[in-house]
Protein backbone atom coordinates (compact mmCIF):
# COMPACT_ATOMS: atom_id res chain seq x y z
CA UNK A 1 0.00 0.00 0.00
CA UNK A 2 1.01 3.59 -0.98
CA UNK A 3 2.02 6.05 1.56
CA UNK A 4 1.07 9.33 0.98
CA UNK A 5 2.83 12.33 2.06
CA UNK A 6 0.75 15.43 3.05
CA UNK A 7 2.00 19.24 2.89
CA UNK A 8 2.04 22.10 4.97
CA UNK A 9 0.74 24.68 2.61
CA UNK A 10 4.73 26.44 3.25
CA UNK A 11 5.64 23.66 1.00
CA UNK A 12 2.99 23.97 -1.05
CA UNK A 13 3.83 27.18 -1.54
CA UNK A 14 7.44 26.50 -3.06
CA UNK A 15 6.09 24.42 -6.06
CA UNK A 16 6.83 26.90 -9.06
CA UNK A 17 4.21 27.71 -12.04
CA UNK A 18 5.01 24.87 -14.65
CA UNK A 19 1.90 25.26 -16.45
CA UNK A 20 -0.14 23.20 -14.87
CA UNK A 21 -2.79 23.59 -12.14
CA UNK A 22 -1.56 23.02 -8.23
CA UNK A 23 -3.97 22.42 -5.62
CA UNK A 24 -3.45 21.20 -1.88
CA UNK A 25 -6.59 19.35 -0.54
CA UNK A 26 -6.65 18.48 3.05
CA UNK A 27 -2.57 18.31 2.68
CA UNK A 28 -2.72 16.59 -0.33
CA UNK A 29 -0.89 18.44 -3.30
CA UNK A 30 -3.38 17.68 -6.83
CA UNK A 31 -2.10 18.67 -10.27
CA UNK A 32 -4.46 19.08 -12.48
CA UNK A 33 -4.05 20.39 -16.72
CA UNK A 34 -5.14 23.85 -17.42
CA UNK A 35 -8.37 24.57 -19.13
CA UNK A 36 -8.82 23.33 -22.73
CA UNK A 37 -10.39 25.67 -25.13
CA UNK A 38 -13.87 24.77 -24.63
CA UNK A 39 -13.64 25.27 -21.27
CA UNK A 40 -12.17 28.50 -21.26
CA UNK A 41 -14.69 29.70 -23.09
CA UNK A 42 -17.38 28.20 -21.03
CA UNK A 43 -16.05 30.21 -18.22
CA UNK A 44 -15.48 33.51 -20.22
CA UNK A 45 -19.10 33.37 -21.52
CA UNK A 46 -20.18 32.90 -18.28
CA UNK A 47 -18.54 35.59 -16.71
CA UNK A 48 -19.64 38.27 -19.55
CA UNK A 49 -22.78 36.75 -19.10
CA UNK A 50 -23.31 37.29 -15.16
CA UNK A 51 -20.85 40.39 -15.06
CA UNK A 52 -22.97 42.93 -16.00
CA UNK A 53 -26.16 41.82 -13.70
CA UNK A 54 -23.50 41.51 -11.09
CA UNK A 55 -22.00 45.09 -11.29
CA UNK A 56 -25.50 47.02 -11.95
CA UNK A 57 -26.82 45.40 -8.57
CA UNK A 58 -23.33 45.71 -6.82
CA UNK A 59 -23.33 42.13 -5.79
CA UNK A 60 -19.59 41.60 -5.75
CA UNK A 61 -17.19 40.25 -8.32
CA UNK A 62 -17.04 37.36 -10.67
CA UNK A 63 -13.55 35.39 -11.07
CA UNK A 64 -11.63 33.11 -13.50
CA UNK A 65 -8.87 30.79 -12.21
CA UNK A 66 -8.76 32.77 -9.05
CA UNK A 67 -6.54 30.90 -5.73
CA UNK A 68 -8.24 30.73 -2.72
CA UNK A 69 -7.00 29.71 1.09
CA UNK A 70 -9.48 27.87 2.20
CA UNK A 71 -7.55 26.64 5.86
CA UNK A 72 -4.18 25.71 6.49
CA UNK A 73 -4.19 22.84 4.26
CA UNK A 74 -6.06 23.81 1.75
CA UNK A 75 -5.75 26.02 -1.54
CA UNK A 76 -8.21 25.99 -4.05
CA UNK A 77 -7.80 27.01 -7.82
CA UNK A 78 -11.18 27.24 -8.93
CA UNK A 79 -12.34 27.64 -12.81
CA UNK A 80 -14.73 30.61 -11.87
CA UNK A 81 -16.02 31.73 -8.26
CA UNK A 82 -18.03 34.59 -7.17
CA UNK A 83 -17.62 36.42 -4.09
CA UNK A 84 -20.31 38.48 -2.39
CA UNK A 85 -19.58 42.16 -2.16
CA UNK A 86 -19.93 41.57 2.03
CA UNK A 87 -16.65 38.66 1.53
CA UNK A 88 -15.04 41.25 -0.57
CA UNK A 89 -14.90 43.26 2.35
CA UNK A 90 -12.88 40.40 4.20
CA UNK A 91 -10.56 39.54 1.23
CA UNK A 92 -6.70 40.47 1.07
CA UNK A 93 -6.09 40.70 -2.40
CA UNK A 94 -3.23 38.27 -3.15
CA UNK A 95 -4.27 34.80 -3.81
CA UNK A 96 -2.44 33.43 -0.40
CA UNK A 97 -4.22 35.43 1.90
CA UNK A 98 -7.37 33.45 3.59
CA UNK A 99 -10.06 33.82 2.00
CA UNK A 100 -14.22 33.34 2.46
CA UNK A 101 -15.48 30.61 0.41
CA UNK A 102 -16.14 31.39 -2.63
CA UNK A 103 -18.84 29.99 -4.88
CA UNK A 104 -17.01 27.24 -7.02
CA UNK A 105 -17.96 26.82 -10.27
CA UNK A 106 -15.51 24.40 -11.45
CA UNK A 107 -17.21 21.17 -12.30
CA UNK A 108 -16.00 17.63 -11.79
CA UNK A 109 -16.84 16.69 -14.82
CA UNK A 110 -14.01 18.34 -16.34
CA UNK A 111 -11.41 18.09 -13.62
CA UNK A 112 -9.30 14.81 -13.07
CA UNK A 113 -6.93 15.26 -10.77
CA UNK A 114 -3.44 13.11 -10.55
CA UNK A 115 -1.55 12.89 -7.43
CA UNK A 116 1.81 14.12 -7.40
CA UNK A 117 4.88 12.32 -7.00
CA UNK A 118 5.98 13.97 -3.95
Amino acid sequence: MATRTLLTFEQFEKYEDDGTIHELIRGEHVVTQPANILRSNVRHNLRDALRPYIHKHQLGEFYIAAGFKLSSDTFLKTDASFIRTAQLARTKPDATSKAPPPWPLKSPLNRTPQPSST
